[in-house]
């Protein structure tokens, strides 16, 4: 058995393409071992992991979006994009996430990245949490 989760609190954060989401808080952990430092979750134990990310995202008028992803070290996992985008209306704060099976080798390093974002977008309340299913 491992699982193990990051929180971010309700407090703004600017997304940076490339940098791993900040998380301020960790959650219960068997196997894995959660840093805030590096914002990552080191996996203990190889096997078939479930692999959640949560982010919610602020976006102004104006043609804002961001693209999301769930890396396993500086490796893009295959399935894990997820994205949002607002057009020239009010703005808008909504809750996007993406739920990925992947096969983890013992060390591997568990992270929520902004791969691409237009405008100044912000996130808030952002979760990441992995299970082992097999």
């Amino acid at each position: 058995m491992a699982f193990g989760s990051l929180y971010t609190d309700v407090k703004l954060h600017p997304i940076i393409e490339g940098e791993n989401l900040e998380f301020d808080s960790m959650g219960p952990a068997v196997g894995a071992a959660l840093d805030i430092t590096a914002n990552s979750i080191t996996l203990l134990t190889a096997g078939v992991y479930e692999i959640t990310a949560n982010v919610t995202v602020r976006l102004s008028p104006g043609n804002e979006s961001v693209i999301f992803g769930i890396y396993n070290g500086d490796n893009f996992i295959s399935g894990s994009r997820f994205q949002a985008s607002v057009g020239k209306i009010t703005t808008v704060t909504l809750t996007i996430g993406k739920i990925v099976q992947s096969h983890v080798s013992e060390g591997d390093v568990i992270s929520i990245r902004a791969i691409e974002s237009n405008g100044c977008p912000e996130y808030l309340e952002s979760s990441l949490t992995v299970k082992c299913i097999l």
